[in-house]
């Protein structure tokens, strides 16, 4: 996250949601990290963590926000498929930059 908001972004290049992959901790930690540049951002994203439930299967996500709050979507949301979708392809583009090294 430092390496890339640490940076002077364009207004067009914030982006307007941040997504997780992690419970509370994990999205804590990256709001302390990302609120070290807000200060410059003429523009603030909202950021919600993805927590896998106990069970890890997918459809049982648990989102939440900054503030702590924790929802879930219906397994079969197109909203929950979506943000699945996206936090696979960041898990593979992940994977694929590690074996790249």
């Amino acid at each position: 996250l430092e390496r890339r908001y640490s940076k002077q972004l364009d207004v067009e290049k914030i982006p307007d949601i941040i997504f997780i992959d992690g419970g509370k901790g994990q999205l804590n930690r990256a709001h302390d990290i990302i609120s070290q540049y807000w200060g410059d951002w003429p523009k603030r994203p909202i950021m919600i963590g993805i927590a896998k439930g106990v069970t890890r299967k997918p459809g049982l996500e648990t989102l939440i926000t900054v503030d702590g709050e924790e929802f879930h979507l219906p397994s079969d949301a197109p909203a929950l498929h979506l943000i699945q979708h996206i936090r696979d392809e960041s898990h593979n583009h992940a994977i694929a930059g590690h074996r790249a090294k």
